[in-house]
C-alpha cells in the first residue's frame, strides 16, 4: 500500500495496489488495519456507511461529528468516480480552513484517511457512483454537524459541472454560524 501526506496534518491519500483481475471478475483491499498501523495510522473502524449518488454532481458535506462521537474516517468509491474533499476546522491547527482533495474510483484505488477535527465533502463525477465511509465510531446523528459546502472563508473549489444538494447541506450554517464555535 502507498500511503501519502496530504498537506493537512492527518490527511492521508492510500492507494492499495493488491488488485486482481481474473475471469471472476476484480478483488482488492478495502482495508488493512496492519498497514495503516506500519504508517503510523491508528484505525478501528466502528460504523460503516454506503453512499449511492443516482446523479453526477451529487454533493454531501461539509460534514464532521463532534465531542465524544468525533471520529477518523476512511473514504474510498466502490463504483463510478468522485472527489473526496477534507477541510481542516481544527481552529489550531496551522491548516485551519485549508482544503486538499482527490479523485477516488474503483478503477484507481485511491482512499481518502481523514481525521477527526477535519470535514469532508464528496462530488460524485458520474452517474451511479456509490462510495463507502468507515468511522471510527458509530454513526451518531446528535453529533452530526455541517458547515454550508460553498461557505466563503473555506472557498472550495468544485467541479464545473452542476451540483445536486440536499436541503440540510444548503440550509446548513456558515462556518462563523457554525457548531465549531459553539
Amino acid at each position: 500500500m502507498k500511503i501519502t501526506q496530504t498537506d493537512i496534518d492527518g490527511v492521508f491519500t492510500l492507494h492499495y495496489e493488491d488488485r486482481r483481475m481474473t475471469v471472476r471478475g476484480s478483488s482488492f483491499t478495502m482495508y488493512d488495519k496492519a498497514a495503516l498501523e506500519k504508517a503510523e495510522i491508528s484505525f478501528v473502524p466502528a460504523a460503516q456507511k454506503l453512499y449511492f449518488s443516482q446523479k453526477q454532481g451529487t454533493l454531501y458535506g461539509i460534514h464532521f461529528q463532534k465531542g465524544p462521537s468525533a471520529a477518523d474516517r476512511l473514504f474510498f468509491c466502490i463504483h463510478g468516480r468522485g472527489i473526496d474533499y477534507a477541510v481542516d476546522l481544527r481552529p489550531d491547527s496551522p491548516t485551519f480552513l485549508k482544503w486538499t482533495s482527490c479523485e477516488t474510483s474503483a478503477e484507481n484505488g485511491v482512499q481518502m484517511f481523514v481525521p477527526k477535527g477535519v470535514g469532508h465533502i464528496f462530488v460524485s463525477l458520474e452517474d451511479e457512483t456509490e462510495n463507502i465511509m468507515l468511522s471510527s465510531s458509530p454513526i451518531d446523528s446528535a453529533s452530526r454537524c455541517c458547515i454550508r459546502y460553498d461557505d466563503p472563508e473555506i472557498a472550495v473549489r468544485y467541479p464545473d459541472i452542476p451540483l445536486t444538494i440536499a436541503p440540510h447541506d444548503l440550509d446548513a450554517p456558515l462556518l462563523s454560524e457554525s457548531a465549531l464555535f459553539l
